[in-house]
């Protein structure tokens, strides 16, 4: 983590990404985002929240050369997930951002939206139907 921040105050992207099985059987960013900024601390000093957030999105999408990726800016993708940080997992954080990774970074995501439609809203998959999603599954993986 410490080469993390001479890598990014010299300009090169840094990014951060989930294999699934491999970091965290979930294949959650935000899981993995957290364990970053635990290791951060056991190797040259932790790593604010903002920092690694930055590099799950900006930096992961500059690493790849996908400059419409990973910001919510004219031209880009638009994927967004928005988490409501208001309940009471997040009571007593002083910052939404660090509470958003270290509050409850399993938590499920209140909005989705992948390139400018709407996926997921309010915590429901608006897109399919959530029951025949997980029987076609569970029949794909013997379950």
């Amino acid at each position: 983590m410490r080469r993390s921040r001479s890598l990014r105050a010299a300009g090169i992207p840094v990014g951060l990404g989930t294999s699934g099985g491999g970091s965290n059987d979930a294949g959650h960013l935000l899981a993995d985002a957290r364990l970053a900024m635990q290791v951060s601390a056991l190797v040259g000093g932790p790593l604010p929240a903002r920092d690694v957030l930055a590099m799950a999105t900006v930096g992961s999408a500059d690493g790849l050369g996908r400059t419409d990726l990973g910001r919510l800016t004219e031209g880009s993708r638009a994927d967004i997930c928005v988490w409501d940080v208001s309940g009471v997992a997040d009571a007593g954080v002083a910052d939404p951002v660090d509470g958003l990774l270290w509050a409850n970074p399993g938590r499920r995501p209140r909005h989705v939206i992948v390139g400018g439609r709407v996926v997921v809203r309010d915590y429901a998959l608006v897109t399919a139907d959530e029951h025949e999603v997980v029987a076609a599954v569970r029949a794909r993986t013997g379950r």
